[in-house]
């Protein structure tokens, strides 16, 4: 609701809104936080929220870090067992703070509970509940759905920017597992689609990115320091002195089909 006041230049709601804001984020830190948890809870979801939602200062996230880390080293195979809202949280707060690699070996093991889990007993569609339901629950629900986001949002890295909507300005940034070869993604955005392409060639990695016309790309492809090509598909002219920060990893890329090598 801040934004939006700030978009049709409402400063007065923006401030309400600002401050509203600031006093729930107080109360749940107190009884979520500061406070010990004594009735029944998922602490996955409970430190996953208090993460995804910027709940805590800085100098308490390296504590609620490592206590979704822990909460999720209890669990069956250690594995989620959050529910339709907290499944989002965690996927989302566990790759950020700490390892999307983590989330990745979650998501690719076939243990339970877990997609895997699903695809191993012959799932098509995802479950309502971890465990295969026997005409109780729905065996085809979006109940966990929220892992195709994971795969857009991580492995393909492609972010909204939150101050230019409908992707007129959008992130690239794609995350490499140890354990995955390749990845391709195609999101249709309201400029056109954007593709995000990556695999693994012996000792570098080819990224393929397609950029709509009249819209822009922050890439970060977190390689500074390494060699680094590009080539733009269709035009001779480009050279890639154009891009700039192309050598830290860092850069912004126009309308277009791009192939950038690491080494």
């Amino acid at each position: 609701m801040q934004r939006f006041a700030a978009l049709t230049g409402n400063a007065g709601d923006e401030e309400k809104y600002r401050q509203l804001e600031q006093k729930l984020k107080k109360i749940i830190k107190e009884k979520f936080w500061d406070n010990t948890v004594t009735g029944e809870i998922n602490k996955q979801t409970l430190f996953a929220s208090l993460l995804y939602f910027d709940v805590l200062p800085a100098e308490d996230i390296p504590a609620a870090s490592d206590s979704l880390l822990n909460a999720v080293a209890q669990a069956p195979s250690g594995h989620f067992t959050t529910g339709i809202f907290g499944t989002k949280y965690i996927l989302g707060a566990l790759s950020e703070y700490v390892s999307p690699e983590k989330v990745f070996e979650i998501v690719n093991s076939k243990d339970y509970p877990g997609w895997g889990f699903m695809i191993g007993k012959g799932a098509t569609t995802i479950w309502e509940i971890w465990k295969e339901s026997d005409n109780i629950y729905s065996n085809c629900h979006p109940m966990f759905g929220s892992v195709s986001e994971w795969f857009f949002h991580w492995l393909g890295g492609i972010r909204p920017d939150i101050n230019h909507p409908g992707f007129e300005k959008f992130a690239l940034s794609p995350f490499v597992p140890a354990n995955l070869d390749s990845m391709e993604c195609r999101y249709q955005s309201p400029y056109g689609d954007i593709v995000s392409k990556w695999k693994k060639e012996n000792d570098r990695i080819v990224y393929q990115f397609e950029i709509p016309k009249g819209a822009t790309a922050s890439v970060c492809l977190g390689k500074a320091g390494k060699g680094i090509s590009i080539r733009k598909d269709g035009d001779i002219g480009f050279s890639p002195a154009q891009v700039k920060g192309i050598q830290t990893g860092r850069f912004e890329l126009f309308e277009g089909r791009y192939r950038i090598i690491i080494d």
